[in-house]
């Protein structure tokens, strides 16, 4: 009897004790857990004071003008909830010193995980009041972004790390664009791609995957004003291309007087040596109303309708 009871009261300590270490594990972990929520909530209240953000904006702009061997300048860097950033008042010059783009606001949501296989994953982005000055000054010398582009690229030759990108939502909001082949003489009242001058900039892109090979994206609406006078009320499709061939679906083009649809479009064709082969190009055939064809040809070339008019038709330099 006597050891039966020894038994059962040492049993009744060791309850004790293990109630105990758990009750001290649960104050522990509780305590740990509300210090990260304290911290977090500390940092979020310090980078919406306006000091932090300036500070941040600051280094940003030091650290681009480093990468990028130019001036930068950054208004305010403000760190949202849940993966936003939120960077207002950018300005990027190029490396004669002429403002080359701004924007008034970049936000984006950036998941992380992703992050970790090299992938690069943006849940939604918005650019507004974007000005951006780009030209060529002479046929041999590059354009004014060129540098950023230089700068993008790895220096090691010798190993290349995959793009995989996915941007589930990007939009545009009043944006401007210039463009400009300062060697060539321009046309009033002509569009042509070596004079370009958009404003009202207006679009929403999803990317739902590019990669090296491979695009896959959908523009749900992009609308914009020429200063030779073209004007896109809203242009939409769905594109899925790789090295081999292409799909167009959903196309749908909206001008000022007129509309154009057209029907699902694939083609097929080959690279050879990085480089595309033309002679090797096949597609369906396309079919826009005649006066849809028309209507775009005679916007961009300010020339009066006819027959010999084509949607394909080249655009004048």
């Amino acid at each position: 009897m006597s050891n039966t009871l020894c038994k059962i009261h040492i049993d009744s300590a060791a309850i004790h004790i293990n109630s105990n270490a758990l009750k001290k594990l649960k104050h522990i972990f509780n305590g740990i857990i509300w210090t990260l929520v304290g911290v977090y909530v500390l940092l979020t209240v310090l980078v919406h004071l306006s000091p932090i953000q300036h500070f941040l904006g600051s280094q940003v702009s030091n650290a681009l003008a480093d990468k990028f061997d130019t001036k930068v300048t950054v208004g305010s860097v403000n760190l949202g909830f849940f993966n936003r950033i939120i960077i207002d008042d950018v300005m990027m010059y190029d490396q004669k010193g002429d403002s080359m783009i701004y924007a008034s606001r970049i936000s984006a949501k950036v998941s992380l995980l992703p992050l970790l296989n090299q992938k690069i994953s943006i849940a939604s982005a918005q650019l507004f009041g974007l000005k951006a000055n780009l030209y060529q000054q002479t046929p041999q010398s590059k354009h004014n972004f060129q540098f950023v582009l230089d700068s993008l690229a790895s220096k090691d030759t010798t190993k290349h790390t995959p793009l995989d990108l996915h941007i589930g939502s990007l939009i545009i909001r009043h944006g401007a664009v210039k463009y400009d082949k300062r060697y060539i003489a321009s046309k009033s009242g002509v569009f042509s791609p070596a004079h370009i001058s958009i404003s009202d900039l207006s679009t929403h892109i999803i990317a739902n995957h590019i990669t090296d090979d491979a695009i896959n994206l959908h523009i749900k609406k992009l609308a914009f004003r020429d200063k030779s006078g073209l004007q896109l009320n809203s242009l939409g499709f769905k594109l899925d291309a790789n090295k081999r061939e292409a799909s167009l679906k959903e196309f749908e083009l909206q001008l000022p007087h007129s509309d154009i649809t057209l029907g699902d479009i694939h083609a097929t064709y080959r690279f050879e040596n990085g480089k595309f082969v033309l002679p090797s190009l096949q597609y369906s055939p396309i079919f826009p109303s005649n006066r849809a064809a028309c209507s775009l040809s005679s916007a961009i070339s300010k020339m009066p309708c006819s027959s010999k008019h084509s949607l394909l038709a080249p655009l004048p330099l």
